[in-house]
């Protein structure tokens, strides 16, 4: 969960889908919360969602002085995990909806790190 400059919150939920199971369901179920980014709205208590496609969304925090991008770990139903980097403004922007791995990604997942070219500027470091 991250709190913005605006007073919003990005909640992150993972899928529910038992460990080994295909996560797809309910990360691509518009009627379902799972498996999305949710821009929560803590003044008039609603929420849109802000990014789907999502199985187990870990870790998020700003990565860059400005708070323009967010970075947050993905992990998989069984092996596959990666780093995933998106622009804030992007996800206010609920008309153009931000689509997780599940959705963009045709190659196989596992040991990724994806970047939007506006934060190529973000350094990654690992322990």
């Amino acid at each position: 969960m991250l709190t913005l400059d605006n007073g919003k919150i990005l909640f992150f939920t993972g899928d529910g889908i038992p460990f080994g199971s295909d996560g797809r369901a309910s990360a691509q179920d518009d009627s379902s919360h799972l498996g999305k980014i949710l821009l929560i709205d803590p003044v008039t208590k609603t929420f849109e969602v802000a990014a789907k496609g999502l199985r187990n969304p870990q870790h998020a925090e700003f990565v860059d002085s400005d708070n323009a991008c967010i970075a947050f770990m993905e992990i998989g139903g069984v092996t596959a995990e990666e780093i995933n980097v998106v622009k804030v403004s992007d996800l206010l922007d609920t008309r153009k909806l931000w689509l997780g791995p599940q959705r963009r990604w045709k190659s196989p997942r596992g040991n990724h790190l994806h970047l939007p070219w506006s934060c190529r500027h973000v350094w990654i470091t690992t322990p």
